[in-house]
């Protein structure tokens, strides 16, 4: 799947699966989502241009955005988890010219996202409320009313994980209680279906909130460690834009 895709960005740096195929909730219709960062060109940089691709349509099975790598990692380090769940999916693909070079970006990726705890606290809870906030308009639309529903409980499920165990873990496998997995496709919806669910939210908002003020003190005592962990990666490709750059300026 990904070969295509190297082809088309031949300066690639690392790509993945996202969304509800890296989560475990897709269902045979759904399509592939992937992301790609990619290395730019002296040119790019000296003209502050760089090439934005997004694939995504209703008639794609594969839809890839492709970012120039500092701007991936920008977006991904201020708690984007649309960008920082490439690092935690088991599908990405590394490219930075040696096995241990991937290894080292991958592991100070993971833990500067992982440290990175009140943005990513902040930004999963503001995507689970925005989602079931707007679950009120698609009464009439149950496929989507369920859909929906399985996105926040999902989210607000993952957020509970992260505050109990400080770690990511994206994979509907590795949560307990995956009722809401088979929630995307039902077609019936009845008032003691919105009343169940209703509930059940709201004691997980519940439970979400009452780790804020943690996740606050915590991401003030790891604060050094996850500056260490981003600059490492930002180092690893600072490393790598110097070397094309060096070799594009003397081969002018």
């Amino acid at each position: 799947m990904f070969e295509t895709l190297k082809e088309k960005n031949p300066r690639w740096l690392f790509m993945s699966v996202v969304g509800s195929r890296n989560y475990g909730t897709a269902t045979p219709e759904s399509d592939t989502d992937v992301k790609v960062a990619y290395l730019p060109t002296f040119n790019e940089f000296y003209s502050g241009k760089f090439k934005h691709v997004d694939s995504s349509g209703p008639d794609q099975d594969l839809d890839f955005t492709v970012h120039p790598v500092h701007e991936f990692l920008r977006h991904a380090f201020k708690g984007n988890m649309n960008f920082w769940e490439v690092f935690f999916s088991d599908s990405i693909e590394l490219n930075f010219g040696l096995d241990v070079l991937n290894d080292e970006f991958l592991m100070n990726a993971r833990n500067a996202v992982s440290l990175n705890y009140t943005a990513n606290f902040n930004a999963m809870r503001g995507m689970s409320y925005q989602k079931w906030k707007g679950i009120t308009k698609h009464v009439n639309d149950p496929a989507r009313w369920w859909k929906d529903a399985q996105h926040t409980v999902r989210m607000l499920d993952t957020i509970l994980l992260y505050g109990e165990t400080s770690d990511l873990y994206l994979d509907v496998n590795s949560v307990d209680d995956t009722e809401w997995f088979d929630w995307k496709g039902r077609d019936i919806l009845t008032s003691d279906d919105i009343a169940y669910v209703v509930q059940l939210v709201a004691e997980k908002i519940q439970k979400v909130d009452s780790f804020e003020e943690a996740f606050e003190n915590v991401h003030f005592e790891k604060s050094f460690a996850r500056r260490v962990h981003m600059a490492n990666c930002e180092s690893l490709v600072k490393r790598l834009i110097k070397k094309e750059m060096s070799q594009e300026f003397m081969s002018r």
